[in-house]
């Protein structure tokens, strides 16, 4: 009897954690739209590159980017995404474009971010991204 008490207790746990894991991650994608589609979201990379978060979806600026330095940079220069979705994991923020695209960020500070594949390191001044940690 204890056993199964047992068995139905970390039952009843695991999926109670699964559960809160999925809210998180839903709950910072429509924190990150309803500050995107209000105010914008700006990410300035330390070599010419933006990505501009707005109401109209993900636009990317690196008209100036000498293109001997894109390595595996996944988004067209000037191009609007409409539908994406952002979700945080840990230290790694992903940016996914119609299961096509994902985009990985490492959170290095509150306000700073690393494309680990192109060496660009993002910053931006928005106080949305003032990032609490997300519990596990």
């Amino acid at each position: 009897m204890k056993r199964k008490s047992l068995w139905v207790f970390l039952s009843v746990l695991m999926i109670g954690l699964f559960l809160s894991a999925c809210s998180n991650e839903g709950a910072f994608n429509d924190e990150w739209h309803s500050t995107a589609e209000g105010e914008g979201i700006l990410l300035q990379a330390t070599e010419p590159v933006t990505l501009m978060f707005s109401e109209q979806g993900i636009e990317t600026d690196y008209s100036y980017w000498d293109p001997a330095n894109i390595i595996d940079f996944p988004f067209e220069n000037g191009k609007v995404y409409e539908n994406y979705e952002v979700r945080r994991k840990d230290d790694t923020i992903t940016i996914e474009v119609d299961e096509k695209i994902h985009y990985e960020l490492t959170v290095l500070g509150n306000r700073l971010f690393r494309d680990e594949v192109n060496a660009l390191l993002f910053k931006t001044d928005d106080a949305f991204l003032d990032l609490e940690p997300i519990e596990e």
